[in-house]
Formats: C-alpha cells, sequence, structure tokens
C-alpha cells in the first residue's frame, strides 16, 4: 500500500555481517550481493524473500505480502 516500514537507519545507513541468518530479510542479501560500492537499485522481493507468512516489521506487512525495496550500498567493511 506504499507506506514506509524500514528506512534502513535513515541517511547514514546501517551494518550488518552478510550470510548471518536474521539480520536482514533473504531478498536484501540478494540485492546487496549483485550491487557493488555506491551501487543502487530497486527491487521487488516476493513474500518467500521478504518476510513470509508470518509477516513482519512489527505487523506494518502482512503476511504473504512482497515488498519494495530501494537498496543502496554505501560501503562495504572486511
Amino acid at each position: 500500500d506504499g507506506k514506509v516500514f524500514d528506512d534502513g537507519g535513515g541517511a547514514e545507513g546501517f551494518t550488518y555481517p552478510v550470510g548471518e541468518p536474521g539480520q536482514v530479510i533473504r531478498g536484501l542479501e540478494v540485492a546487496v550481493s549483485l550491487l557493488h560500492e555506491g551501487g543502487r537499485g530497486e527491487f521487488l522481493f516476493p513474500s518467500s524473500m521478504a518476510f513470509g507468512p508470518r509477516g513482519g516489521a512489527g505487523g506494518l506487512v502482512p503476511p504473504n505480502t512482497p515488498v519494495h525495496y530501494h537498496v543502496e550500498v554505501i560501503g562495504v567493511q572486511r
């Protein structure tokens, strides 16, 4: 319905360890793997790569709902 449910930490973004379960939805793991540092993309993740049958984001995303993300990789720490 167009509601923003995740701002990614705002202008400064957020840091998470890639490949560690439970940090971000599976769709974001895939999206980040497709982008290089400074890269941007727009992705529509099916429910199976988002919050699935449980829904998420504190109830803002209903069960079995696809989600739309704008992703920017600000930096990569190794």
